[in-house]
């Protein structure tokens, strides 16, 4: 089933442009088309969130992340060195 979803927000960022406004068409969950609001045609039946004050930036994953690459339960408990401590400066 593939369904269509506009998205027309107050502005659009990507990394080459900003745009204000900006839409972003979403269909069959794929992002199709970015771009300024009156450049982007929304086709009929499609579903419509209008975001005027919201910044949407279309794609983006946040793959910023803290921790370790194991976190079983073990190795998270286990205490961390002191840098102080391990410093020749220190004694």
């Amino acid at each position: 089933m593939e369904s269509t979803i506009a998205i027309r927000a107050g502005r659009v960022l990507t990394p080459l442009e900003s745009m204000a406004p900006g839409t972003i068409l979403i269909e069959d969950e794929k992002i199709t088309a970015v771009g300024p609001s009156a450049e982007i045609s929304i086709p009929d039946g499609a579903t419509v969130i209008d975001a005027p004050d919201k910044v949407v930036v279309p794609g983006f994953i946040d793959t910023h992340v803290h921790g370790r690459t194991d976190t079983s339960s073990a190795r998270m408990r286990r205490p961390r060195p002191s840098y102080a401590r391990a410093s020749p400066a220190q004694g």
